[in-house]
């Protein structure tokens, strides 16, 4: 990703070998009013990519996860059969080199077409039209394994009917951040588990249509990859432990309490097998990274005038999967 300090025109540079395999895309709001439905730390869907070029342009297609077709059965010659595909943009290419091209960025990350910004709600939003000259692109940050772009959508709305709340200091003038995470298909030896559904678990809900069973499914549960160190034993560290960090906004006299509270969890993780499967530390306040990425899994303390929740714990994963790639603790 490139981002003209001049004019703030974004431009997306694809590699020849980008083109063809599957990304995840991943969404949060950065900031927001709680009426907008984009207060700090709520996370959107994940969704599976890919980059397809046709002609002189190159297309943004969103694959359909949930549906599956055993390659052995021949139905599944007819697996594209009645399924609508999302293509989500169609950019043109404005240069090309031996290794890749460029595209304008413009149209996918200052508009809604990766995600949608305004909720349905109709005349009771409290969102009205997105200003395209005020959005803008607030910064880029790149990861070995992921991107993430940060935009900041304005929409204006010159009637505004009824009260607001006091976090949106002019109800004709509604400012939301999102981020958008393109990350790269997670290469490990994780195992996919089924869902059992005498138990309940965060899943994403795949059906087999070569199946003939009355309940033709293949969920697979999110679950965090916990590799033992010693396999074979009954009790083992993990190889990889799931870290979260206290974010340094956490006034100091509950951190003690919440980072207790978390440890707490250890005592469940035993019982599968794992000792010390989750870590505590503490963001320091010179911290170079930013609590809202990927990067980190991070118990976050914020401010509401009118908080949506007492707590809240979201955590998005690979839809193909099931592996959970990260989480947040809102608090």
């Amino acid at each position: 990703m490139y981002l003209d300090l001049e004019k703030g025109t974004p431009w997306l540079y694809i590699a020849k070998n980008q083109v063809g395999p599957e990304f995840i895309y991943f969404t949060h709001s950065v900031d927001g009013p709680v009426a907008a439905g984009h207060n700090r730390g709520r996370y959107g869907q994940e969704t599976i990519f890919a980059l397809r070029k046709v002609f002189d342009r190159v297309e943004f297609v969103e694959k359909n996860t949930s549906i599956y077709f055993d390659p052995q059965n021949p139905l599944a010659k007819a697996r594209n059969a009645n399924i609508s595909q999302a293509i989500l943009a169609s950019e043109s290419i404005v240069a090309e080199d031996a290794d890749g091209v460029l595209v304008a960025a413009t149209n996918l990350f200052l508009r809604e077409t990766l995600t949608m910004v305004k909720f349905g709600g109709g005349e009771k939003s409290v969102l009205g039209r997105l200003s395209e000259p005020k959005t803008k692109i607030m910064r880029i940050n790149g990861y070995p394994k992921n991107t993430a772009v940060i935009a900041e959508y304005v929409f204006d709305n010159p009637t505004p009917s009824g009260k607001h709340d006091e976090d949106i200091t002019d109800a004709r003038y509604i400012t939301v951040q999102v981020q958008h995470t393109l990350i790269a298909m997670p290469e490990s030896d994780f195992k996919p588990r089924g869902d059992d559904p005498r138990i309940g678990y965060f899943t994403h809900k795949i059906t087999d249509m070569t199946s003939t069973d009355v309940a033709p499914y293949r969920d697979v549960i999110h679950r965090w990859n916990l590799v033992k160190q010693k396999p074979g034993t009954a009790l083992s560290e993990p190889v990889e432990p799931i870290v979260f960090w206290i974010e340094n906004t956490t006034p100091v006299e509950f951190r003690d309490t919440i980072r207790a509270a978390v440890l707490k969890w250890n005592e469940a993780f035993e019982t599968a097998g794992f000792k010390d499967a989750v870590v505590v530390k503490q963001q320091p306040d010179d911290a170079k990274w930013d609590a809202g990425d990927i990067e980190h899994n991070v118990l976050r303390w914020t401010s509401s005038v009118n908080p949506p929740f007492g707590g809240y714990g979201p955590s998005f994963a690979n839809p193909r999967t099931g592996q959970i790639l990260g989480a947040d603790i809102m608090l």
